[in-house]
């Protein structure tokens, strides 16, 4: 009797540790499904910004070191091995001149006067070589990586897109035939930003100087269809930015005059259809644009009348303008990186060469908390800015 009551308590206790067991793997898979709104909390708080220099006797990522509190510490200097266009201001015309690799573990930059690209290791101690391979083409200015794939823009000579796959320990391998060309109708297209569509299946070139997009249908094996052309409905599209959810957010340069942003969406053909028309940044040269993780915020950078403009994008992707911050005064800020955990915005100002950090506030406002120049020398070239 006494080993019957000892198996009805293990049974007992078998079933309350199976219901407790089952109870928790529920709430872990209610946690996997949080609302995309809640995964801007679930990175790390510390991190780096990458600036790229564009030297022309030798182009250099700055490493910065990003506390908790998204204030920058200088942490060194790394050669690409190739030579940048130096020049002043905007010498690239493009937006994702360096990006990161979707895990964060590679750092991508261009090396326009060299024709090649370079691929960087990431680490707590700063950034390692890893491999610098010819880009296909003239003038790389722009990068797009989705997983292991990575396409680089050509915008002069033979004006291209070519693709290459990320092996495993972050060296690239050019994709044989994945050479195509920018639409050139025009002599120069002005071909400026390249990137992908958040589930890889589109890549989407921007060209400022046409007033038109190349949209590449991406196939399995990496290679692309040859592009469909779809007009802008604003002047001078420069810089693009998907948000998770796939609306296409495009800044409209107008060639220094009022700037804008405008939203898209793709057509299972590669159109685009527009849903906001050249919203105004009440700011000029509005020529950089990304947006929050979660989607819900846009963020421009207008140059020309140094400021900040914050817009609110609805779940259809219709924008409407929330803010303008001035930040201050012959600072022409122009490449602008947010962080993954959309926390902390960064803008590389280029006529005093430096970076400042703002804070993104729930409701899409923006709160300068700091500025670093050390690295940098201002009205050199600088362009190109990377958070992680």
């Amino acid at each position: 009797m006494a080993n019957f009551h000892v198996r009805s308590n293990i049974k007992a206790m078998m079933k309350i540790l199976l219901f407790i067991m089952s109870a928790a793997a529920a709430c872990l898979l209610a946690f996997a499904v949080i609302p995309s709104a809640y995964a801007r909390y679930s990175y790390p708080s510390q991190g780096f910004v990458y600036v790229q220099t564009n030297g022309v006797d030798g182009n250099e990522i700055v490493v910065y070191r990003r506390g908790n509190d998204g204030k920058l510490s200088y942490q060194s200097q790394v050669s690409t091995g190739g030579r940048g266009p130096g020049g002043a201001i905007d010498p690239l015309q493009s937006q994702s001149s360096i990006v990161l690799s979707d895990d964060d573990r590679f750092l991508f930059s261009v090396n326009a006067a060299s024709g090649t690209i370079t691929s960087f290791a990431t680490s707590r101690s700063g950034l390692v070589l890893v491999d610098q391979e010819p880009s296909g083409g003239a003038f790389p200015n722009s990068i797009a990586v989705h997983n292991d794939l990575l396409y680089v823009l050509n915008a002069s000579g033979n004006r291209n897109i070519t693709g290459f796959r990320i092996l495993p320990r972050g060296r690239l391998q050019k994709i044989d035939g994945s050479t195509r060309g920018v639409n050139s109708d025009q002599f120069d297209v002005g071909a400026s930003t390249i990137a992908f569509s958040p589930d890889g299946q589109n890549i989407v070139v921007s060209e400022r100087l046409a007033n038109q997009f190349n949209v590449y249908k991406v196939k399995p094996d990496g290679l692309t269809d040859d592009p469909v052309v779809s007009p802008s409905v604003g002047q001078t599209p420069f810089g693009i930015y998907f948000t998770p959810q796939g609306t296409l957010v495009v800044s409209e340069a107008f060639q220094a005059n009022q700037g804008a942003v405008s939203s898209y969406s793709i057509n299972s053909d590669g159109l685009l259809n527009p849903i906001s028309r050249s919203v105004p940044a009440q700011g000029l040269n509005t020529c950089w644009v990304v947006t929050t993780e979660d989607g819900r915020i846009a963020i421009s950078s207008n140059p020309n009348s140094d400021s900040l403009t914050s817009f609110l994008v609805s779940p259809s992707g219709e924008l409407s303008y929330l803010s303008t911050i001035s930040i201050g005064s012959a600072i022409v800020p122009l490449d602008i990186a947010i962080t993954r955990n959309s926390r902390y915005l960064y803008t590389l100002n280029s006529l005093p060469g430096s970076v400042s950090a703002f804070r993104v506030e729930d409701n899409g406002e923006l709160k300068l908390i700091d500025t670093i120049s050390k690295g940098l020398k201002g009205n050199s070239g600088l362009e190109g800015i990377s958070a992680m």
